[in-house]
């Protein structure tokens, strides 16, 4: 790895169509084997690139996942972020993917999967790292290589995104657990309530604290957010099913 960069090596390219298309045009033009990528509102750390290149040749594998952060600038920001992030406390290096927020790949690797599906308009990273994990790559991942991220800023945008990426990790073949559970859980709601209003209500109300429980720990304040967030997570979910 180049620890200096110059000018003259930098190029930027415009290329018509959605994310996967950009990525794919983009990594086509590449010089040089190794791809570092994140995405459009992350802003990177000045030692990103470095601590990238740092696990990759420490660990000798083809492939690194970075880490990244919320920058929220709202209450409602500060908790989309649980929802969104995987947050440090839940970290499992053993299964934590790439995020095209963070990432190094080798060229190599990206053209043995046939890189990123250009069929999907969201979640195409986490397709794209499911692939990687199948065809048996290693997948190391750095804390330090980290990015900020700037969280969704609506509850409109927050149930649009969370439907989508549903959606298309369902076309991309892909339903992860935690929408199976969402499914499971709201069928049992239903038979509960078909069973017995009173205790639907109780069971709804453990719900809506169980949001809270899991999640106000990352909250200073307006915790309030966190019943909404989740319910309104659950039906983007099913609705993108």
């Amino acid at each position: 790895f180049q620890s200096q960069h110059r000018e003259r090596d930098l190029k930027l390219f415009e290329k018509p169509g959605n994310r996967s298309e950009g990525r794919n045009y983009g990594i086509k033009q590449a010089s040089y084997h190794w791809i570092a990528i994140t995405d459009a509102g992350c802003i990177p750390d000045k030692i990103w690139l470095e601590k990238l290149a740092q696990k990759a040749e420490q660990n000798e594998v083809l492939i690194v996942a970075g880490y990244y952060r919320g920058a929220p600038q709202s209450s409602f920001e500060q908790a989309v972020i649980p929802y969104m992030l995987v947050m440090p406390d839940q970290i499992n290096q053993a299964n934590f993917l790439p995020a095209t927020r963070s990432m190094l790949v080798h060229k190599s690797v990206w053209k043995e999967v046939g890189g990123f599906d250009e069929k999907l308009l969201l979640s195409e990273d986490y397709a794209f790292a499911k692939r990687i994990q199948r065809a048996g790559y290693r997948i190391v991942f750095s804390y330090e290589a980290q990015v900020t991220w700037r969280p969704i800023k609506n509850l409109r945008q927050f149930f649009v995104t969370a439907q989508g990426m549903t959606e298309h990790d369902v076309r991309a073949g892909i339903t992860r657990n935690k929408a199976r559970s969402v499914v499971a859980r709201y069928l049992l709601m239903i038979a509960i309530y078909l069973y017995h209003p009173a205790i639907f209500l109780a069971v709804t109300s453990i719900y809506l604290l169980w949001s809270l429980f899991k999640n106000a720990q990352y909250l200073s304040r307006d915790w309030w957010w966190l019943p909404i967030l989740q319910v309104t997570a659950d039906f983007a979910v099913m609705s993108g099913l």
